[in-house]
């Protein structure tokens, strides 16, 4: 793609600046020294998670928290793993989005890590490195900054197209029946998770992963219709010409 091409100079007016490199950490992060995670072909992949950490931890200090199973803070105290007290075979997530927006690929896709209980063999996990709770109340009060949106809408629309998924494929951790919600004995919808936090607008998030798609799909001379971020006949259409090369 031509960085002097009206079409990619409307693609970082829309993420906000210049595209991100996306940094691989899959070969430097610490695993486990006896669990692994089970392995998949990438044909396997349906779906997208999205999660928050609930944290405001370095990368270093979530891949401790996840295999050792606690992770020793500052004050003197510590965090146990709520996955795992005897910790996970790598760390959970396969992409991580940092507050500045910086993008890291944390596990290879063919591993199936635990992270949406049901959903692991078919989804991989993206993740805001955002904590959502107020530590005084302990309320889901907070969400991501606009730029960190932005880098999280950008790169979810990044890896739909890697997948061949569209937008709808998208989901958050609390949308997800079963782990991130239950229907109760009259009918009722209860969250069990607010996960990635309520101040993220789902619904608003796969609009703009749409309109993203629609973008590079246009670029690549694909897709010729509306950038509007509705992903109908004609974007799919588009996908899956961009999927056969």
């Amino acid at each position: 793609m031509d960085k002097d091409d009206p079409g990619s100079k409307q693609l970082d007016l829309f993420r906000g600046g210049p595209d991100v490199k996306i940094t691989d950490l899959t070969k430097s992060l610490m695993r486990h020294a006896s669990k692994k995670y089970s392995k998949r072909s990438l044909d396997k992949i349906k779906m997208i998670v999205v999660h928050c950490t609930d944290r405001d931890w370095t990368m270093l200090q979530l891949n401790h928290y996840d295999v050792q199973g606690y992770l020793k803070l500052a004050d003197g105290t510590t965090e146990i793993n709520h996955i795992s007290s005897s910790g996970l075979p790598a760390i959970t997530y396969h992409d991580v989005i940092m507050p500045d927006g910086k993008p890291y690929h944390t596990l290879p896709f063919e591993e199936i890590s635990w992270h949406a209980s049901g959903y692991n063999s078919k989804s991989i996990a993206v993740a805001m490195m955002l904590r959502v709770t107020d530590e005084k109340t302990k309320k889901d009060t907070y969400g991501p900054s606009a730029n960190h949106l932005k880098a999280l809408q950008c790169h979810l629309g990044k890896r739909c197209l890697e997948f061949g998924l569209t937008p709808d494929k998208v989901v958050g951790h609390r949308e997800l029946e079963g782990t991130g919600y239950k229907i109760d004995s009259k009918g009722r919808k209860r969250l069990q998770k607010t996960c990635p936090g309520m101040q993220t607008d789902l619904d608003l998030l796969r609009t703009n992963v749409a309109t993203y798609m629609q973008l590079v799909l246009k670029m690549h001379q694909h897709y010729e219709g509306r950038i509007d971020g509705d992903f109908g006949p004609k974007s799919r259409a588009a996908l899956a010409k961009f999927k056969k090369g």
